[in-house]
């Protein structure tokens, strides 16, 4: 059972359900609570109440922090559409400020949460203004305009948001992502190299490359850079000038044995690469504006040369 009763003599803030030691105001208005409950109400109440926590007003800071908690649990929901909702720095601050308030707590941001968020979002849905796969088909469209060789599909290249938690400790049944793999044929198998974006409330980023899951893809690619360093060494310094670096993720810690005579530095840490490809951040804040698409291109034709230099050796 809770109360704001007293609210108008806590305005400072502070840790909740504790009296900061050494602060005699606080003390002094904690005082003056107990002597509100006492006029307020009877003995007989308050003699069937075990114990009473007197808790700080809110803070701007953990009202913001209590925005992140339920906007988690609606973007929960929003997965289950296949949709992603992502927030700003300012909106989380808009959010917050709205609905804020010293004497009534938490109680307004739910509110606001409603109005601002949920009702908007709930009658765009019912309009059919989102789809699932929508930033597939713009990235597709996009791709083609600036001749680049990805394609994907709004039903196939998305994988699924839904978590087998057959062998998980965590029983949640959404990821809390959404991904998606364009590709040269739009298959999610390919060879020749693909496009992965990643958006999620953990973080978001974007890669260009070759995922070697299997130890003779991978071995060929050695094999191929040994043979021909000049090449290997012509895409990565033209990555370089486009800012892009091949990504060492999951990297051996030791040479692997049938390369073990690969002395010259940049070859030699090529040997113990398991994956070739290069990688992007995608600030929040891009994430739900048409800037999304144009940095994706950009990101994807500054790593053209690795793609291209994966192409010709899958062709061989």
């Amino acid at each position: 059972m809770t109360s704001n009763l007293g609210t108008e003599f806590v305005n400072r803030g502070g840790a909740l359900g504790f009296v900061p030691s050494g602060d005699p105001d606080v003390v002094a208005d904690h005082k003056k609570i107990e002597e509100a409950m006492r006029k307020t109400f009877r003995p007989e109440f308050l003699n069937r109440i075990d114990e009473v926590i007197i808790f700080e007003s809110l803070s701007v800071e953990q009202v913001e922090k209590m925005v992140d908690l339920q906007m988690r649990d609606i973007a929960s929901r929003m997965e289950e559409h296949g949709l992603y909702i992502a927030m700003t720095e300012d909106a989380r601050a808009r959010l917050a400020r709205i609905g804020f308030d010293p004497q009534f707590g938490a109680r307004p941001l739910r509110r606001t949460l409603q109005r601002y968020v949920e009702s908007p979002l709930s009658i765009q849905l019912l309009k059919g203004e989102f789809a699932r796969g929508d930033l597939v088909e713009a990235l597709t469209a996009a791709f083609a305009a600036n001749g680049i060789p990805l394609k994907g599909d709004r039903k196939k290249s998305v994988y699924r948001i839904y978590r087998d938690v057959r062998f998980a400790k965590d029983k949640s049944p959404f990821n809390r992502h959404v991904s998606a793999l364009l590709t040269p044929s739009g298959e999610k198998r390919e060879e020749e190299g693909s496009f992965f974006i990643k958006i999620g409330l953990e973080g978001c980023f974007m890669a260009v490359g070759f995922y070697l899951d299997v130890p003779e893809k991978l071995r060929a690619y050695r094999n191929r850079i040994v043979t021909y360093p000049d090449a290997f060494r012509s895409m990565t310094g033209a990555l370089a000038k486009g800012g892009l670096e091949l990504q060492n993720e999951g990297a051996l810690k030791r040479m692997p044995k049938e390369f073990d005579t690969v002395t010259e530095p940049d070859l030699a840490q090529a040997m113990k690469l398991k994956h070739f490809y290069v990688r992007e951040d995608i600030a929040p804040a891009l994430i739900t504006t048409p800037k999304l698409v144009d940095l994706s291109v950009d990101f994807v034709k500054r790593a053209m040369p690795l793609l291209a230099w994966g192409k010709a050796f899958t062709a061989d």
